[in-house]
């Protein structure tokens, strides 16, 4: 059974990995729209929208001054930024998805985790997880800042994907895709 701490993206990863284990893995397009639909991602778009709008009609003003002017400029690129931030996030992990192998990282030590209010929009945990990937096995230190992370601890399962050729962890993975059956 979901919960309300379960994405979309995440249900969606999980079907995919189950279906498709090697790579490289075709990746739909209701999975990048996923991916699309946080609220995080959202603003960004929004806001970049509204900068390259304010911005552009500013510009076109007859009446403008070398301040307006800049300040305009200042908007545009500001909305670019804000707008391209999240197509680079989708891209990631498209691409992560595509060609990262599937392992599990086994949490062996959290260092410390940051509430949401003093990290960021989620909460930030960081420490050490060993890793199993192909019959390797290796320690990692990691940062994770998802929605989920606050639930991590000393003996929690985190799926991950694994870069193709180097000791590299691209995405982890809701660990409580573990437990639930999503499908």
């Amino acid at each position: 059974m979901r919960d309300g701490s379960t994405s979309s993206f995440d249900v969606r990863a999980k079907r995919l990995l189950q279906t498709h284990p090697h790579t490289p893995r075709k990746i739909n397009t209701q999975l990048i729209l996923s991916s699309i639909r946080n609220r995080l991602v959202s603003s960004s778009l929004i806001i970049g929208l509204l900068g390259i709008l304010v911005g552009s009609f500013r510009l076109q003003r007859d009446e403008t001054t070398w301040i307006s002017s800049i300040s305009s400029v200042f908007g545009l690129i500001g909305g670019v930024i804000f707008l391209l931030l999240p197509l680079y996030t989708v891209w990631y992990n498209r691409n992560a998805l595509r060609y990262g192998r599937l392992g599990e990282a086994q949490v062996t030590e959290v260092y410390k985790k940051y509430a949401a209010m003093t990290a960021s929009v989620y909460p930030l945990v960081t420490g050490e997880y060993r890793v199993s990937v192909d019959g390797e096995t290796f320690s990692l230190r990691f940062k994770l800042n998802y929605h989920w992370s606050d639930r991590v601890e000393e003996g929690t399962i985190v799926p991950v994907l694994l870069h193709p050729s180097e000791r590299k962890v691209l995405l982890e993975l809701n660990p409580n895709l573990l437990e639930e059956d999503v499908i």
